[in-house]
């Protein structure tokens, strides 16, 4: 759950007070990064359309699917690539599932996996088995920390001129028993806020969260997301076909008899509406996944797991604008300042967006810096295999100090040294950008 607190933090200069927002419960398991390219397109941040999610419920179950198909457009809407690898269906308990749609859901590249990464770190490939795994929970927690990382996630896109920030959404389709035994189906819909954070000549768009579903399912029931013209004529029983799963559904539709359909022949009716929908919507294709959750009995999961996924953005701070921060002692005027902690984890990186640094040593293996501009500083690098550095960050007057012996450099880097020499040593050294620590009433900066 997130909360909002008073907490009195201090870093290296004079104690101030600041909104905390408190995350609590986050998981730190990992998985490797999937680092190929997208066919069929440039490393640009076009948006993404298209996909189906579909839940069909009676008294018998539920059954939940979504497609593997991601689709990306330039803002004149073309197409300019399509690939069918991505999970959009997760367990998230031993009986409860989340199907996702959306930009925020599989971006371009190099955030393509950013989502699933992190519902795969909450949930691992099994769900969890207590009561974290409860469709309220799952939730809260969709709600909460799902949301902060979707929000740095649009933080980051808005600074790239080929995102159109109305793009910029994904909708969670919970469903799942509880502890009564009752059947619960959740919608949240992460959307932009109404305005953007201006910094830095940009517009940075955040996102909110607000459940737009909320029901106990009592008889026969549908929900979709995405691109669901195609299901819904099918369930309303105006569409035209032979086939014999949708043909059987017209039937209970006529004797009102829906709730009686086996759970069996609910999962052939959700194959089939993605069979019809795959014909017509080319944004919707790939392999099907699909849980079928039976009111008793164990489920049957058809999933398909990323095989490797990394969350690259992640730590404690996202800092959008500002001016040295932690440094310049009214750096967080016109600054957007959110705090979350993970206490499975030490981890206090930030994530930097639109924010001005000047004359600062800035350690490119901490942190993540995207949009900023950076004047008279000396970054630092130590070795890490990992460096988060956009590529639309602007250096002026910079140098670039590497550890001695390092061998292997990440592009980034390798791109840095090509544009900022090695510091003269004969300069002064400038003040290290703090690194974000906790103490066990604070959180301080100066931790290096």
């Amino acid at each position: 759950m997130t909360r909002r607190l008073l907490m009195l933090f201090n870093f290296g200069l004079v104690p101030f007070l600041i909104g905390l927002t408190l995350v609590v419960g986050l998981s730190q398991e990992v998985f490797p990064e999937m680092l190929d390219r997208p066919s069929g397109g440039s490393d640009d941040f076009s948006h993404a359309s298209g996909t189906l999610n579909l839940v069909l419920a009676n008294k018998h179950g539920v059954v939940i699917a979504a497609d593997s198909r991601g689709t990306w457009t330039d803002l004149h809407g073309r197409v300019v690539g399509r690939e069918d690898k991505f999970q959009k269906l997760f367990r998230t308990g031993n009986r409860s599932a989340v199907a996702i749609a959306g930009l925020l859901a599989y971006p371009r590249y190099p955030y393509s996996l950013e989502t699933s990464s992190r519902l795969l770190g909450r949930f691992g490939l099994e769900g969890l088995p207590d009561e974290r795994g409860d469709p309220d929970l799952v939730t809260e927690w969709h709600e909460s920390d799902l949301g902060l990382q979707l929000t740095r996630l649009s933080a980051i896109l808005s600074t790239y001129d080929e995102i159109n920030p109305a793009d910029l959404r994904l909708i969670a389709t919970i469903v799942g028993y509880d502890k009564t035994g009752s059947l619960q189906v959740r919608q949240i819909a992460f959307t932009r806020e109404t305005a953007p954070v201006l910094t830095n000549g940009k517009n940075i768009w955040l996102v909110h969260s607000s459940i737009s579903l909320k029901k106990t399912v009592t008889g026969f029931d549908k929900f979709t997301a995405g691109m669901p013209e195609i299901a819904e004529a099918i369930l309303a029983g105006q569409y035209a076909t032979s086939d014999l799963a949708v043909l059987k559904y017209f039937e209970a539709l006529r004797e009102g008899k829906r709730d009686e359909l086996p759970l069996e022949s609910l999962q052939a009716l959700a194959e089939a509406i993605f069979r019809e929908t795959i014909k017509h919507e080319a944004g919707v294709g790939g392999d099907v996944q699909i849980a079928m959750i039976p009111a008793d009995g164990k489920p049957i999961w058809r999933l398909k797991p990323m095989q490797k996924s990394r969350i690259l953005l992640g730590g404690a701070a996202l800092i959008v604008g500002g001016h040295n921060p932690f440094v310049d002692p009214d750096w967080m005027k016109g600054a957007h300042v959110e705090m979350a902690q993970n206490f499975d984890s030490l981890n206090m990186d930030a994530v930097f967006v639109g924010t001005q640094f000047e004359n600062l040593t800035i350690p490119l293996d901490e942190n993540h810096y995207f949009g900023s501009t950076f004047r008279n500083c000396t970054f630092l690098y130590a070795g890490a295999p990992l460096v988060k550095f956009g590529k639309n960050n602007k250096t002026i007057d910079c140098r670039l100090e590497i550890k001695a012996g390092l061998k292997t450099l990440p592009p980034e880097v390798r791109e840095l040294k090509s544009r900022c020499p090695r510091p003269d040593p004969n300069e002064r050294a400038r003040k290290l950008l703090p690194k974000l620590t906790w103490g066990r009433t604070t959180i301080t900066g100066g931790g290096h």
